[in-house]
């Protein structure tokens, strides 16, 4: 449990049981309903949040717990999980995702979750747009900082798998 707040101090996950290693624990916390990603897991191009919104498409802070079961599009509105990008958030999301990739069964929440983010953020004004929302909360300093580390760091060299099977 003081692995959660260690790790991920400011969005403080639910309590998990059963863990292999504090970063099982992380992505458990992150994983929410694996069923809800399904639709997400297909490799797609889609419009980046700026774009979306411009088509009459709002975005509204998720309600919902973990990164998979936050999303949702229901009327108009993409409602997506609150992402706090403090200094450490490149490492944490790093190695969450190398787990996933590591542990069979552990699931790519993370990883979807990442990739749906790469998605919707080309530039800072997308950021800027989640940013308003409360989607985006960010102590990296700049917008562009924010859409570097999603586009170019974060989805750098790395695969999707199509197994989102709980």
């Amino acid at each position: 449990m003081m692995v959660l707040y260690l790790c991920y101090p400011v969005t403080y996950p639910a309590p998990v049981d059963d863990c292999l290693h504090p970063l099982h624990a992380l992505q458990k916390s992150t994983s929410g309903a694996r069923r809800h990603l399904q639709g997400l897991a297909t490799i797609f191009v889609m419009p980046c949040a700026a774009e979306l919104h411009e088509a009459g498409i709002h975005f509204k802070l998720s309600d919902r717990k973990g990164f998979a079961g936050g999303i949702s599009f229901e009327g108009g509105v993409l409602s997506i999980p609150g992402v706090f990008f403090m200094d450490n958030v490149e490492s944490v999301f790093l190695n969450l995702m190398a787990f996933e990739r590591l542990h069979p069964g552990a699931g790519n929440d993370v990883m979807a979750f990442v990739y749906f983010m790469d998605n919707l953020i080309d530039t800072a004004k997308d950021v800027a747009l989640l940013r308003s929302k409360g989607i985006i909360t960010s102590c990296l300093g700049s917008g562009e900082a924010v859409a570097n580390l999603i586009n170019k760091i974060l989805t750098k060299g790395t695969v999707i798998s199509p197994d989102v099977t709980p």
